[in-house]
C-alpha cells in the first residue's frame, strides 16, 4: 500500500509532480519580474499591469535582449515613445 501511493503521489516512473502555476500565480510573478529587471517609468509599468494576457509570454521570453525588445514592443503598442536603440528587428 506505502508503494502504491508513493507511485501515485509522485507520478510515473517516481518521477515527482510539477505544480502547474494558475494564470493569478503567473501575472503575479511577471508583474514583479517585470519591476526588478526591466528599466521602466511607473506609467509603464502600470499599463503593462493592465496586459495580464501578456504574462506567459513575458514569463517565457528567457533571454534578456529577446524579452526587452519584445517589452519595448508592447510599450509601443500601448502608445508609449521608443526608448533606445537596442537589437530591434
Amino acid at each position: 500500500m506505502v508503494d502504491i501511493s508513493s507511485s501515485m503521489h509522485n507520478g510515473l516512473l517516481g518521477q515527482p509532480r510539477h505544480h502547474r502555476r494558475s494564470s493569478a500565480e503567473c501575472r503575479i510573478e511577471a508583474t514583479a519580474l517585470l519591476q526588478e529587471k526591466e528599466d521602466l517609468t511607473a506609467d509603464q509599468i502600470v499599463a503593462f499591469a493592465d496586459l495580464t494576457s501578456k504574462a506567459d509570454t513575458y514569463m517565457a521570453l528567457i533571454h534578456d535582449d529577446v524579452r526587452k525588445l519584445w517589452v519595448q514592443r508592447q510599450l509601443v503598442e500601448l502608445g508609449f515613445p521608443v526608448v533606445g536603440s537596442g537589437s530591434e528587428a
